[in-house]
């Protein structure tokens, strides 16, 4: 995934932009790695309280 990826954002890019567009994929996949299980454990359910009434 990473080579298509660097390709993709690489494509196009002035020479004058050359250390600036990958510096920039690396920080887009850095956050995006941060931020994918930080919002994962926020959206997902947690355990019921002790004590509260189970639904089976």
């Amino acid at each position: 995934m990473n080579t298509p990826f660097a390709t993709l954002v690489n494509t196009g890019v002035t020479p004058e932009h050359t250390g600036a567009a990958p510096g920039l994929m690396n920080t887009a996949k850095q956050f995006g790695g941060a931020l994918g299980p930080a919002v994962a454990t926020t959206v997902a359910p947690s355990p019921a309280p002790a004590g509260a009434p189970s639904c089976s």
